[in-house]
């Protein structure tokens, strides 16, 4: 229910965070960012201009697992990612189909374009580390 709440009549337009995503996957337990969600936000329609990026998420799981439903009218919590890959300059980033991300034991999030078939391996302060 994350990232566009006006499709369940829960927000509005500016409240949006995600367009035409996909996998979207559990980081694994004893990698950083264990139990948060990693998401491949295909940007088409963002206001920006066409552009993806990469979103970490933090769940809202209550201690019995469960995820509570907000008051009427209230989105889904977060407000926003904790953690967001944006290419410089972001349209240098833009697949609207067939790639993904995935969170590596060392940390770093490995990123598949599937559009132009390129692989990109982010560190933690977002720093490109190689390309195919």
């Amino acid at each position: 229910r994350w990232g566009n709440p006006q499709a369940y009549h829960r927000g509005t337009e500016e409240d949006r965070r995600l367009y035409g995503q996909h996998d979207a996957r559990w980081i694994p337990g004893g990698f950083p960012g264990e139990d948060n969600i990693t998401v491949f936000n295909n940007g088409n329609g963002r206001p920006e201009g066409d552009y993806s990026t990469v979103d970490e998420v933090v769940t809202t799981a209550d201690p019995n697992g469960d995820y509570p439903v907000p008051p009427p009218g209230a989105p889904h919590e977060p407000a926003d990612a904790v953690w967001t890959y944006t290419a410089t300059p972001p349209e240098s980033l833009w697949s609207s189909f067939i790639a993904g991300a995935h969170r590596l034991p060392n940390g770093n999030t490995l990123i598949c374009e599937g559009a132009s078939g390129t692989l990109l391996e982010i560190d933690t302060q977002m720093i490109w580390c190689g390309s195919m």
